[in-house]
């Protein structure tokens, strides 16, 4: 994919603002579902190009990334939140939100701990309502890391401010931050997923239909490989997941024509506009079809009057 550092991070940024975007209409609106959509799809696009440029290692320090590229690491982590952001029609619909976003928080979790960041621990709950014991460790766990991610959102800005701009260090602090931030959100859809279930057995016997089918192509997060070796050693990790190589996924998009020719395969999926040219070659392509059909119109008119002539069809009252 020839995206170069620029464009991609005009990619992340443009996916950034959307997903902030969303906080400023109704979760119901068009200006919201439109924001949400968006901003998957240049963060999907995004997570590809980085995954072609091969731009991380497993066996390197965070120190190593060249700065301009360690915000790509968030990637997961945003699409986890534009996922839970995605519009739902049924339960079985949002079962699939609930566990393509769990798989993207975790995937976040696990990539920044494999650079020796802390991402604090798994939120535990209780097996039972009963037990109060579990319910308050619980508790106790969930305000030590809120306590944890003030502490780190301040430090994150006092050191954006010493240091004159973005730096290792404060993307260390940062990445801890959305790890624990993610934890939670974790938490939150183990909890949900169980009451999604619930209500689809409920809607199978109570209506005593067949159980719902997901729907065409379901949600598969963009968590993709760079070579067959990767795509064989990193598929175990995710056996429910098919993990595609980059040319494999590329080959599978062009033959659903997804993609228009060269670099429009990215604005086609990001909803640009149409360039000027484009636009002027439909509308010449409209005009001549226009034409065509106006002529034909003419035509058939032409020899309807030939068969039809005037006062034909008024022999009733012939004087």
């Amino acid at each position: 994919m020839d995206l170069d550092q620029h464009t991609l991070s005009e990619l992340y940024k443009t996916g950034r603002r959307l997903l902030d975007e969303c906080g400023n209409y109704p979760s119901l609106s068009d200006d919201y579902k439109a924001s949400v959509k968006k901003g998957t799809l240049i963060l999907e696009d995004a997570t590809r190009a980085v995954t072609s440029l091969d731009m991380f290692s497993r066996n390197e320090d965070l120190a190593e990334i060249p700065l301009e590229n360690v915000k790509f690491l968030t990637l997961p982590y945003y699409l986890g939140h534009l996922t839970l952001r995605s519009e739902s029609h049924t339960s079985t619909e949002r079962l699939e939100i609930l566990e393509a976003a769990l798989i993207y928080f975790n995937d976040f979790i696990s990539r920044v701990e494999s650079y020796g960041i802390p991402t604090g621990s798994s939120p535990t709950s209780g097996n039972s309502s009963s037990n109060l014991d579990s319910l308050n460790a619980e508790r106790n766990a969930k305000l030590s890391r809120l306590r944890k991610i003030r502490e780190l959102e301040s430090r994150s800005e006092t050191l954006l401010r010493e240091e004159g701009g973005e730096s290792h260090k404060y993307w260390s602090v940062l990445l801890e931050k959305l790890s624990l931030e993610s934890r939670d959100e974790i938490g939150m859809i183990e909890q949900e997923i169980p009451l999604a279930k619930l209500r689809i057995e409920q809607e199978v016997s109570g209506n005593k239909l067949e159980p719902p089918k997901p729907r065409r192509g379901g949600l598969k997060p963009v968590i993709l490989c760079r070579d067959q070796v990767q795509k064989e050693v990193f598929g175990l990790g995710y056996p429910s997941l098919p993990t595609l190589t980059v040319a494999e996924f590329y080959e599978k998009r062009v033959n659903e024509g997804w993609y228009q020719c060269g670099m429009k395969k990215a604005e086609a999926e990001m909803g640009v506009n149409e360039t000027e040219e484009q636009k002027a070659e439909r509308q010449d392509r409209e005009k001549d079809a226009h034409d065509e059909a106006a002529l034909e119109k003419s035509r058939n008119w032409d020899e309807f009057k030939d068969d039809n002539p005037r006062g034909w069809g008024n022999r009733h009252n012939k004087g």
